[in-house]
């Protein structure tokens, strides 16, 4: 590079030949041979080289006249340009660099400016620097004038994790330099818990003690983070951990037989993102309680009545719900002129009744409901 492109310098007329009026500073910052410099002339001269005017020191940059002028007969100015060629290689700033991008950037994002400087003259063609990538896998791209590392395809950080790219900066002559890239892709919580079941669902008896196990809930994270279970209900506790969900207070059929919940998956990314699904419990009746008999248990009858006559229409309740619930009323005894409706609880003759032969009766009415684990009271 030279400290000007434009020399100006002053003589009289008819000075003798070979008279300085002007020196070039120029310098090669290359070692050795390559960074010596030379001077010529290659433009503004005749081709007729006994009318050159203008002559140059080839190692020292003096500028010169090769023969007398004449103010009266020849231009009263000349002009020494001097023109860089392309004979410096661009220069990267760092020959190493680390960058990080997120994986959710958008096509067109700038990732990091790749800096360059050519030591030519500048705003000359040979300063003028073009830059190109290989960049692997190719989902970044160099714009070829700004140096700008964009984002050329959309990247996926459970994909890829690295992308390095080489980045070359040429000038006018292809002179060349290189610069490595390491960009780092950044992890963004982009996927939400996904649980095993869209829905889940299970039963329990009623009165099943605190902390019995129901159901484990699974859910997993596309992005393998680790998972934290949560649920409000005053019936059940969920586990945060392992998803295992326990009895908190014990269900009773009679109050409540189902229970519908909500369960939350919540992953540790960042920002963390949650998911939800409904679990059912179904309540399962205990046959927890006997069956009663309400009101009165004795009754009368008149001698000779006609078969089928009514003595006493028992009437009994089970607090128990469902099946367990029903009742059914029976005589437990064969040797007696008496009936009974196993449902409604009435109680009839069903042969002669003769008051000389016996004046009174005693025999046992049985009140069973109609679980599969019956349980039966006697009066």
């Amino acid at each position: 590079s030279c400290k000007q492109n434009l020399v100006y310098g002053t003589l009289d007329e008819n000075v003798a030949a070979y008279t300085s009026f002007a020196t070039l500073s120029c310098t090669d910052k290359d070692t050795g041979l390559g960074g010596k410099v030379s001077y010529q002339v290659i433009l503004g001269n005749s081709s007729n080289s006994r009318s050159d005017t203008i002559g140059v020191g080839a190692t020292n940059g003096s500028l010169f006249i090769l023969r007398q002028i004449d103010y009266d007969k020849e231009p009263n100015t000349f002009q020494a340009f001097v023109l860089d060629v392309d004979d410096n290689a661009p220069v990267m700033s760092e020959p190493t660099i680390q960058a990080e991008v997120n994986e959710n950037a958008m096509l067109g994002t700038t990732v990091v400016r790749i800096n360059a400087t050519d030591p030519d003259q500048p705003n000359t063609p040979a300063s003028q620097i073009i830059f190109t990538s290989s960049c692997n896998p190719d989902s970044l791209m160099v714009d070829r004038t700004s140096g700008d590392l964009i984002v050329a395809k959309d990247l996926d950080y459970e994909k890829q994790q690295t992308i390095n790219c080489l980045i070359y900066a040429y000038s006018e002559k292809s002179t060349t330099s290189m610069a490595s890239v390491t960009v780092t892709i950044t992890d963004v919580n982009d996927g939400m818990p996904e649980f095993s079941q869209s829905f889940y669902s299970t039963s329990v008896y009623e009165n099943a003690p605190i902390n019995t196990t129901i159901i484990i809930i699974t859910a997993r994270d596309p992005e393998n983070s680790t998972m934290k279970y949560s649920m409000n209900s005053d019936m059940f506790s969920i586990d945060p951990d392992s998803g295992k969900v326990t009895i908190k207070t014990p269900p009773d059929y009679e109050t409540q037989t189902s229970h519908l919940e909500s369960i939350t998956a919540t992953d540790s990314g960042n920002p963390p993102m949650a998911a939800s699904v409904f679990l059912r419990v179904s309540i399962t009746p205990e046959n927890e309680f006997n069956p009663q008999l309400i009101g009165g248990c004795s009754g009368s009858v008149e001698e000779n009545s006609q078969l089928g006559t009514s003595i006493i229409q028992l009437s009994g309740n089970d607090s128990d719900a469902g099946y367990d619930g029903l009742i059914r009323f029976e005589i437990d005894s064969k040797d007696t002129p008496f009936f009974i409706d196993g449902s409604t609880g009435f109680i009839g003759t069903n042969s002669p009744i003769d008051y000389e032969t016996k004046s009174s009766y005693n025999f046992t009415v049985v009140v069973q409901d109609l679980s599969a684990t019956s349980v039966r009271s006697a009066v």
